[in-house]
């Protein structure tokens, strides 16, 4: 290792950390003339676009519900005190706009007439008012806020405005890892198991071991999976008590950019300066972005300087990303570099096994042998190949039988269409011809087929 050229001490100690991690983690012995295969991977295809994120949907009102309630106050109006018809009213909308009305529930609960209802009743359309308003502050400030249960209960007002005050100050922590990605669906093999040992860990000493994680592969591999997983079971160990901030890097830089847009980058930079532990998947996309890596770099030292973990998940190892800031690729290989390939046969038997346990077949155990021994580049790609065989067994009408998957998957391709070539040499490209022949006849004399 002495012997190879390093730009700095991280890469070295990023080098080194990856070296012994490949020794303890990986259980098998590493040798002298190995080291430098170790550090000359090839490129990997980039990753597609990150999904965008869902935000939480407003409640609506129930109009039937109003319709209801108001058909009977009419009918029991003859027989009911006027001011308990109005309340009740009030209870029925509010209701359906989505609001809790327990204070004005208490109002009906009590007995005797009333001669203050109407100043109940004004005092909770103006604390209506005032949830709205700091409904409209938060959501400004973090759209992911909008729809709170808090902004929807006028006796949790004080929460109400200490949550904007949070919001305002920087303290509403960013988004978080997604629950879908949970360590025990993560499934291992030999092509993984070396960047899941490395995971463990990390959540089993957060900031102590490892930091920071850089995972890299193709796409498809799982590499998303497995960040978030991180995310999750960090979260789960503390007990909910750790902010675990995971986006991907192009939802870090729409934020970034917002946040500049709105002049509040200082509350931008709290939010995530704030979290326990930081996740930031396809981080090759900020490759590139000077503003968005000046401000991951500052991001970086200040988590890295309180013992936080980071981790980071790329297409490419940090040495291939081109445009990347050398103060930030030195630093993403001071930690420990690990990389998930394509699915081996054990993996892609293990995973098989995973998303077919619900499907009806009686030859299980052949069926996933036959698949695992098909060669496949991703984990969506074995995803999908189920799917498709899924559909096929239920469109047969049957369980789905190795006959089934062997007539699916190794049947011939369906014969394109036939085309006929140009004489022309002008046209280079079939696709930019269009025939137009008269029938079936003629079309069959221009085949040469």
């Amino acid at each position: 290792l002495a012997r190879m050229e390093f730009g700095n001490v991280r890469e070295l100690q990023g080098a080194l950390n990856k070296l012994i991690a490949t020794q303890t983690l990986g259980g098998d012995q590493v040798r002298p003339e190995n080291v430098r295969a170790m550090f000359g991977l090839e490129a990997s295809p980039k990753t597609p676009a990150p999904r965008r994120t869902s935000r939480m949907a407003m409640s609506r009102p129930n109009l039937d519900f109003q319709s209801f309630v108001s058909d009977i106050a009419t009918a029991v109006a003859q027989h009911v005190d006027p001011w308990k018809i109005k309340v009740a009213e009030a209870v029925a909308y509010w209701t359906g706009e989505g609001y809790r009305t327990t204070r004005l529930e208490r109002l009906l609960q009590d007995a005797g007439p009333k001669t203050d209802f109407e100043t109940a009743l004004r005092e909770y359309f103006a604390a209506i008012e005032r949830l709205r308003e700091l409904e409209d502050q938060a959501t400004a400030i973090d759209p992911a806020l909008g729809g709170d249960d808090v902004f929807r209960d006028p006796t949790r007002m004080a929460d109400a405005e200490a949550l904007v005050n949070r919001a305002s100050a920087g303290g509403t922590p960013p988004p978080g890892p997604s629950a879908a990605f949970a360590r025990e669906d993560f499934e291992v093999g030999p092509s993984n198991q070396l960047a899941v040992r490395a995971a463990d860990a990390v959540i089993e000493e957060p900031g102590k071991k490892y930091n920071p994680l850089f995972i890299h592969g193709p796409s498809g591999v799982g590499k998303t999976h497995l960040a978030n997983a991180i995310g999750n079971e960090i979260i789960n160990l503390s007990g909910g008590a750790a902010v675990v901030a995971c986006v991907s890097a192009q939802q870090f830089m729409d934020e970034l950019i917002a946040a500049l847009q709105d002049g509040n980058v200082d509350r931008w930079r709290t939010r995530y300066r704030a979290a326990d532990a930081l996740v930031i998947d396809d981080v090759q996309f900020v490759a590139g972005k000077e503003r968005t890596q000046e401000e991951l770099f500052h991001v970086f030292n200040t988590l890295y300087g309180e013992g936080k973990q980071l981790v980071f998940a790329s297409d490419r190892p940090p040495r291939q990303l081109d445009g990347l800031e050398e103060r930030l690729r030195s630093r993403f290989e001071g930690g420990l570099v690990v990389e998930m390939q394509a699915p081996d046969r054990a993996l892609r038997e293990k995973l098989y096994a995973h998303y077919l346990h619900d499907v009806d077949t009686p030859e299980r155990d052949a069926l996933i042998a036959y698949l695992a021994d098909r060669p496949a580049t991703s984990v969506r790609e074995v995803i999908g190949i189920v799917n498709r065989l899924k559909a096929a067994a239920d469109i047969a009408g049957m369980p789905l039988l190795l006959v089934v998957a062997k007539t699916e998957l190794d049947a011939a391709p369906a014969p394109h269409a036939p085309h006929v070539r140009a004489a022309d040499a002008y046209f280079l490209d079939d696709e930019k011809i269009v025939w137009h022949l008269p029938d079936l006849g003629a079309r069959l004399i221009e085949d040469p087929k």
